[in-house]
């Protein structure tokens, strides 16, 4: 004989309950997933924000080194920061070199310009060149064609090491105001008694690497 199940109304307020409850249960959970996703969320952007930027070394049309700094925003792009340039003297004088000037038992250093004038200049040293007074001021000697690139410096100094138009090569022993062009070469690095060593005539000058 088959037996009915009836449930009455208590069986049915039983049932509503464990549902409304098993609902809460299911919905707090999604709460917290959605909370833990905020809150990872929030932690990237911040740990974006404090963390240092990278920097990205790069050098300039000078041959300076440039340090620039990048920092992803929120979305991942890069924003570019602020520049810093950096000096780097040391190494373009290296790059440049320096080649020597021998006027009889007196040698002056010569700390080279970072041009094509100067490199070729080295490439054919070394030289003895019989140089013309000129000025009281200069010394000149007529040389084979160079790289130029010639521009109006204003005031000359003393142990300027220049070419004029492009094939006179010219050392200047004294300071002095000037409207002509020249391409720069070098300049002595220290020309006490260099105007004494060339004296007040022609002189020959051993230009040495």
């Amino acid at each position: 004989m088959k037996q009915h199940f009836h449930c009455g109304w208590r069986c049915t307020m039983a049932m509503l309950l464990t549902f409304l409850l098993l609902l809460g249960m299911l919905l707090t959970g999604c709460q917290d997933v959605k909370d833990t996703s905020a809150d990872e969320e929030a932690a990237r952007k911040a740990n974006l924000t404090t963390s240092s930027p990278d920097l990205t070394r790069a050098t300039d049309k000078d041959g300076n080194y440039i340090e620039v700094s990048t920092v992803k925003d929120a979305e991942g792009d890069v924003r570019r920061g602020n520049t810093k340039k950096a000096e780097a003297t040391a190494t373009t004088t290296q790059k440049a070199g320096s080649m020597k000037l021998i006027v009889g038992n007196k040698t002056f250093t010569v700390r080279l310009e970072n041009n094509e004038t100067a490199q070729a200049l080295k490439a054919q040293l070394p030289l003895s060149l019989e140089m013309t007074e000129l000025n009281g001021n200069e010394k000149y000697y007529y040389y084979s064609t160079l790289p130029t690139s010639a521009t109006r410096p204003g005031t000359i100094h003393a142990g300027d090491v220049m070419l004029f138009q492009s094939n006179t090569l010219v050392i200047f022993y004294k300071t002095f105001e000037s409207d002509y062009s020249y391409t720069r070469i070098g300049s002595v690095t220290d020309p006490e008694g260099l105007a004494e060593a060339l004296g007040s005539g022609d002189v020959r000058v051993e230009w040495r690497t």
